[in-house]
């Protein structure tokens, strides 16, 4: 953690970002490092401040309003901001609340800081940095310019070459005019009918949207297992998806079959949870279930009691394996397979009725 910190507090204090301070902040803030391996973030952990800050209601423009916004054989260019949160100063009277220590090894000794800028880490810095980044927006597309902005990742176009160019630069000269930095090296500003944003390669010759190959890998390093559960009246079943030998069935006793929907469908995941465990151990797993409620008790929880339970005892099964449990919904012509084998008749799970065992025990 030290030798990732140490090389960034110089840059930090050269560009202004931090200053070293002789009192001791009204808050000293823990600094940690996030992100992955291709890049490193300090990330100011406000976890005593952002309780305490106003949560506004707001919305990201994201893929959804580009996709409405561009058409096929649109010509689309994108640019990214540098550093985006550090353009937000912060006012005098609160840079004390955004404080954090830091212990200089060659001289023994723990100094101060606190942050002149916005750092990543407080609740709000989406939304602050999204109004101020708004008013530059809504200045563009009144002069008729499409763009849209998703926080510090740009991208914008229009229907004929000439003018996506004039877009370009305006955009550029914009930016830089209004005093933003600009991460030239992750930018696209030449026109082109197949460009990558958010993760999406935006191919406007064929009028097509999809997940880049990096983002496809990284889905699939993720998610190691799927699996499909589903319930019905007379019993449970579910299976591992490309997993052989993993099918599970079961039948409801005669008070079961007689529970909510809801209860038959959650314990189905349950049941079926428990029969592949030795599988499922250390896994993250896309769960698919055709009950738009389980997917929401699975991960809040519910106010009826024999459903909150089932939920707690999944939750503690997933936490003692290691297991990370995605519930998904999916609509029940795409969960046949487990709806099948939910209403085969499992011929082993056989038991002696309680009347006639009364019967033969009383002779």
């Amino acid at each position: 953690m030290q030798s990732l910190l140490n090389p960034r507090s110089p840059k930090l204090i050269s560009r202004g970002c931090i200053s070293q301070v002789p009192e001791l902040p009204k808050v000293v803030n823990p600094l940690t490092v996030a992100g992955n391996k291709e890049k490193f973030r300090l990330v100011l952990d406000c976890r005593h401040i952002n309780p305490h800050l106003h949560k506004f209601r707001f919305k990201y423009e994201d893929a959804v309003e580009a996709s409405h916004m561009f058409e096929k054989g649109d010509y689309l260019f994108t640019y990214d901001l540098r550093s985006a949160y550090h353009h937000i100063e912060i006012f005098e009277d609160h840079k004390t609340y955004l404080g954090f220590s830091w212990f200089h090894e060659h001289e023994k000794v723990t100094k101060y800081y606190v942050f002149n800028v916005l750092p990543f880490g407080i609740s709000t810095a989406g939304y602050i940095f999204t109004k101020v980044v708004r008013c530059i927006v809504k200045y563009l597309r009144d002069q008729g310019l499409q763009i849209i902005m998703y926080t510090d990742d740009g991208i914008g176009g229009a229907s004929e070459i000439s003018k996506a160019n004039f877009c370009s630069l305006t955009v550029r000269y914009a930016l830089r005019s209004a005093g933003f930095l600009i991460a030239e090296e992750k930018c696209s500003w030449e026109p082109s009918q197949s460009v990558t944003w958010l993760g999406l390669v935006w191919d406007m010759k064929d009028g097509i949207v999809y997940v880049t190959e990096t983002r496809l890998n990284k889905l699939k390093d993720t998610l190691n297992v799927i699996i499909q559960s589903d319930a019905s009246g007379i019993g449970f079943g579910g299976y591992a998806v490309s997993i052989s030998d993993t099918e599970v069935m079961g039948s409801w006793n005669s008070v079961e079959s007689l529970k909510s929907s809801t209860w038959r469908e959650l314990e189905a995941v349950y049941r079926v949870l428990l029969s592949l465990l030795v599988t499922l151990q250390g896994e993250t797993i896309k769960w698919y279930t055709d009950n738009q409620n389980i997917v929401y008790i699975i991960k809040q929880g519910s106010k009826k009691g024999d459903l909150q339970l089932i939920a707690f005892k999944i939750a503690n099964v997933c936490k003692l394996n290691n297991i990370v449990l995605l519930p998904q919904w999916v609509p029940r012509e795409e969960n046949s397979k487990a709806d099948q084998i939910s209403k085969s008749v499992d011929c082993d799970d056989w038991g002696i009725d309680p009347e006639v065992y009364s019967v033969l025990d009383n002779l």
